[in-house]
């Protein structure tokens, strides 16, 4: 969760609003994808340290097969 506070001498303008609501919508979806970006890195790691752990017991179990 993101908190932003503005302060204005002036009382903002329908341009400022607009121009603030298309700023956070820009910040929020940029939020989203970093964050989307880093479950992507966690399971890609997740993933590798699988592939790592398969194909040391293929490797077993090949030498296994091999000494019957």
């Amino acid at each position: 969760m993101v908190l932003i506070e503005l302060a204005s001498l002036d009382e903002f303008t329908p341009n400022h609003k607009e121009f603030l609501h298309l700023l956070l919508n820009i910040m929020g979806i940029t939020i989203n994808r970093i964050a989307n970006h880093m479950q992507v890195e966690k399971l890609l790691k997740e993933s590798q340290i699988f592939t790592e752990k398969l194909q040391t017991q293929s490797e077993e179990l090949q030498l296994q097969q091999e000494e019957l």
